[in-house]
Parts: C-alpha cells; structure tokens; sequence
C-alpha cells in the first residue's frame, strides 16, 4: 500500500505566488540564480538557494547558509507573502507545458515505506549533496523541496483528481517561461478520506526526480531517532514532500548529449564504434 498523508501546507499566498515560484534549487548555478532574483526578489530562490546572497567564497554547505535560507523563510511568512492552512490538507498540482498537461497530488510519504523498498527508487545518492539536504531541512525546519514520484494508473485516483480539477483553482498562473501552474486546496475530509482509501490499494510509488530529498528526509529521521526523539511512523519527522503523478501523466523529455569533438574521426567511425557498446 501507498500511505499518502495531509500536512498543514506553508504556501504562497495567491496573488504573490508568481513572484515567489522558483525553479528548483539543483538546476541552476549561483549566478544563474542571482539573475532570476534581480527581477523577482521575493524569489524562493533565496530560501532553498540562499548562498546566492553571498559571494562566490562562501561553500553552499556552510552554516551561514543555512541560517540565511532560514531566515529568509520566515520574512516571507513575516511579510505576508506566505500563509498555512489552518489544518491538515492535500494539495492537487497541475502545470502545462507546450500544451501538455500533468496533474499530481502534493502530499507526505512515509519514510519508512521508502526504507523499506516499496517506495522505489533507481539512483545513487552522493553522501555530500544528502548531507546538504538532511542540513537544509534541519536548520529551516521545513522541507522545501519536494519529491517527484509516479505510480501506476488507477482509475479511482484519477476520478478524484478530474472532479477536483473542474473546480477554480486556489492559484493559477503562468511563470515566465511559459508554464502554467494550477492549485487546488484540498481540505474537505471526506475527499482526505477518498484519496488516502485509494492510495492505500496502489502498491508501490517510484520516484522519478528526487532521490538526494527522499534520501535526506531519511537521514534527518535518522539522526533524530539518535536523539530519542519520537520518529514512529505516524511522527511529522518520518514523512517527507511528494508529488505524486499517474504514469498516464508523465511526458519524459529527450535528455541529448552534443559531440563537439570527433577526436579525428570520422562520423561513421564514431557509430561503428559506438555500435560495440549501444
């Protein structure tokens, strides 16, 4: 079984939720970085990117790091930018791109069903980035960086999810590349009630991006397990963000690689060569 689990969500407000959505902290540069908060300064870049207020001197890893993200979380939540839901909820995410659209379920997953296998992975970590990560999570106390996961369809599951997304969403707007990124607010107990049924008949979840934050989320309860503090199974600490996508959902871009040096070779030697490996 699948245990998905509501959380109190700490959010963009709608109407700044543009100005803080960021691309993830893993695909960019500190440089790259510090160009996107020229033009958003409310960025949440500066939360999960934070050595970008620094210069180029100071390690990603270092504790001034992770106090600054720490603090700018809670300038964020102190301006007004950022609510939390007064109780437990699910969150239904949808984006669109290039007229493509997937929709998915932000929610906790269990770290011990990660432990154990059923939530499946096909990646290696590297201690260091796990380190960060695990860090990060500790100094803010918060996750900011969710997992992104599939499972396989179910019919149950997408009902649920088309009748909630016929409905306005709570936020919707499109960044500035061009994608657009839809919300739902998932607070009635009832529907909770339905789509926790429903994941608990789905076997297994895979992760599709996000292996060093599911990893991270392990070693944080880990380290807290080695302070006696509570991290059974129904504890906040042994949970970690997910967005969950049907594998009807998915749209798996081409990942190329460019040759910019034959090293002598002709093309059709480099494919007769390639040929003994591919």
């Amino acid at each position: 079984m699948a245990k998905v689990k509501p959380f109190r969500g700490l959010r963009p407000k709608s109407e700044f939720a543009k100005e803080v959505a960021s691309p993830p902290y893993d695909v960019l540069n500190a440089k790259e970085a510090r160009e996107i908060v020229k033009n958003h300064p409310n960025s949440f870049l500066r939360v999960n990117k934070a050595e970008l207020e620094f210069d180029d001197n100071i390690s990603s890893y270092s504790e001034e790091v992770y106090q600054r993200g720490k603090e700018n979380l809670q300038k964020l939540w102190e301006n007004g930018l950022m609510i939390r839901d007064e109780k437990p909820c699910f969150y239904l995410y949808r984006l669109t791109m290039n007229g493509k659209s997937q929709t998915g379920l932000a929610t906790l997953t269990s770290v011990a069903e990660y432990d154990s296998g059923k939530i499946k992975k096909h990646e290696h970590t590297r201690p260091e980035k796990v380190n960060d990560r695990a860090n990060h999570i500790l100094h803010l106390g918060a996750q900011v960086g969710p997992v992104f996961s599939t499972f396989h369809e179910n019919a149950t599951v997408n009902d649920i999810f088309t009748k909630i997304s016929s409905m306005p969403a709570e936020t919707d707007f499109t960044a500035d590349d061009g994608v657009r990124h839809e919300f739902w607010v998932i607070d009635d107990a009832t529907q909770i009630q339905e789509i926790t049924d429903a994941f608990a008949k789905i076997p297994a979840l895979y992760i599709a991006d996000g292996h060093h934050r599911s990893q991270s989320a392990s070693e944080v309860c880990r380290r807290l397990t080695a302070k006696n503090l509570d991290c059974t199974d129904d504890a906040i600490h042994n949970h970690f963000l997910n967005v969950l996508f049907s594998e009807h959902e998915l749209d798996i871009l081409p990942y190329n690689r460019v040759v910019r040096d034959l090293n002598g070779l002709s093309l059709d030697e480099i494919l007769e060569q390639a040929k003994t490996h591919f």
